[in-house]
């Protein structure tokens, strides 16, 4: 009796069983290939198959989180079409109902509900409350805070958005970008951001970058000096800061940053280049090139360092410190085609100076097979052959 109690439940389980793995293969059949074609960047043609999936699996957040965001793909402001944002919402709906809501999710549903705003339909949820649901449930994403942040200041709450600003800035200090002009509107309210941001060295850099660019130099100094001495020996930092007090005319003060800078990383080439160049545009070029010189000892195969120093020896006369450095630069293998026909065309004009004819011929043909429609060169070739002759005394002069 009781055999056929268990039989009887396995009849009647398993044609449900099998019937629901039939439907997790299709819904799963009809995802992936959603997925196929939005990596091809096929929407219009990934989101029936998406719908398929959601509509056999409907309690599947995954298959309601594609639809949503396939249609925010696929809607176009300009075209007034809001069927795109109805079945993103209806989606992002069911998916309230499933068994696992992201931050992303309430995000997204922020989202479609501003655009509704935007679009004039009203009656629907403030979208507010999802993009700060969003943020408190991940606070770790500045995209979430941003997002309640264009709200805020679309709905002229400046005061509400500028409030959140510091936060967002700290987390991500390119937003300064997007933000500022909206939000930073009196000269007080530049010197409230000033203020808040001091503690956070790389905020206050973007900061006072963004400051430089609105003529706010003073200010622009309060947040750069505000960086501790520790934080401008790291080299991300301090290749910013020198390039800011260029940017505020005091190239003293960039050369002071860098060189310190490098002394603590002697293997940074970026450091060693910025330092250089600048010493080269105020025309101290020994200095320069003793900084490159220096940078050397410790990257001997950096290329474009070699190459610089080449050049600043040559355009200084030290014509056999440049050969030396050309020739290195070709041998590090770390220069462009362009950089190599460069070389040898300066190897070329050097040895001529020096009277190495045959030398400076071998550069320049080296030189024309880099680029051989250069009908300017292989004319020079042409002339230096003859006057090779001439001195041999095959041919008459020319």
């Amino acid at each position: 009796m009781r055999k056929l109690v268990v039989d009887a439940l396995i009849m009647l389980v398993l044609p449900l069983f099998l019937v629901r793995n039939l439907q997790t293969l299709e819904a799963e059949w009809f995802y992936q290939q959603g997925e196929k074609l939005t990596s091809a960047k096929k929407y219009d043609q990934a989101l029936p198959r998406y719908e398929q999936a959601a509509a056999i699996l409907p309690e599947r957040a995954m298959y309601q989180r594609a639809v949503a965001r396939n249609c925010l793909k696929l809607y176009n402001p300009q075209r007034r079409d809001l069927r795109p944002l109805y079945r993103a919402w209806k989606a992002l709906q069911r998916l309230q109902g499933t068994e696992v809501v992201y931050p992303y999710d309430w995000f997204d549903t922020g989202e479609v509900l501003d655009l509704f705003r935007q679009a004039g339909i009203t009656g629907l949820p403030d979208p507010e409350a999802y993009f700060r649901r969003a943020w408190e449930m991940d606070s770790t994403n500045p995209r979430f805070l941003a997002g309640w942040i264009h709200w805020l200041s679309r709905q002229g709450k400046n005061q509400e958005a500028r409030d959140l600003l510091p936060v967002l800035i700290i987390s991500a200090p390119k937003a300064i970008k997007v933000f500022g002009d909206k939000l930073l509107l009196t000269p007080s309210d530049r010197a409230w951001l000033s203020h808040e941001l001091l503690s956070y060295p790389l905020p206050n850099l973007e900061y006072a970058r963004y400051l430089v660019q609105h003529q706010e130099g003073v200010l622009a100094e309060t947040q750069i000096q505000a960086i501790p001495e520790p934080e401008q020996l790291r080299p991300s930092i301090a290749y910013q800061l020198g390039n800011l007090w260029v940017a505020l005319n005091h190239p003293d003060r960039a050369l002071l940053v860098f060189s310190r800078a490098f002394k603590a990383n002697p293997h940074n080439l970026t450091l060693a280049r910025s330092w250089a160049e600048l010493l080269a545009r105020q025309k101290d070029f020994p200095a320069a090139m003793a900084v490159y010189q220096q940078a050397l000892r410790q990257n001997p195969s950096a290329g474009d360092l070699n190459l610089n120093l080449a050049r600043l020896a040559r355009s200084a006369g030290q014509r056999d410190l440049a050969l030396q450095y050309f020739s290195k630069a070709l041998e590090s293998k770390r220069v462009t085609t362009a950089q190599q026909r460069e070389i040898y065309l300066a190897l070329a004009e050097i040895k001529i100076q020096k009277k190495n004819l045959q030398g400076a011929l071998a550069e320049y043909q080296k030189a024309l097979e880099l680029k051989p429609s250069d009908s300017a060169l292989a004319e020079k070739i042409k002339r230096l052959r003859v006057q090779l002759e001439y001195q041999s005394g095959k041919s008459p002069p020319p």
